[in-house]
């Protein structure tokens, strides 16, 4: 299963609407990442599998956020 778009949640007392999706465009994730910034998220945690996290781990890396990657397995 590939997942096409990123769904994002920050805590309520940083944004009203704290549950927000980004489609997968380069653009996209840009603006998730200013949209991050903007809600004063410094750390971002995300499931790195296959190899669909790269493009999403290198903007926010590149926008200063500390990016912590899980590795998960289906076995």
């Amino acid at each position: 299963m590939v997942q096409t778009d990123t769904g994002e949640r920050v805590p309520t007392d940083r944004q009203e609407d704290s549950v927000r999706s980004f489609g997968c465009f380069t653009a996209d994730l840009y603006a998730m990442a200013d949209w991050l910034k903007a809600c004063r998220i410094e750390t971002v945690a995300m499931e790195s599998t296959g190899v669909y996290w790269i493009p999403v781990f290198q903007i926010l890396e590149s926008k200063g956020f500390e990016v912590k990657r899980c590795f998960c397995s289906s076995r």
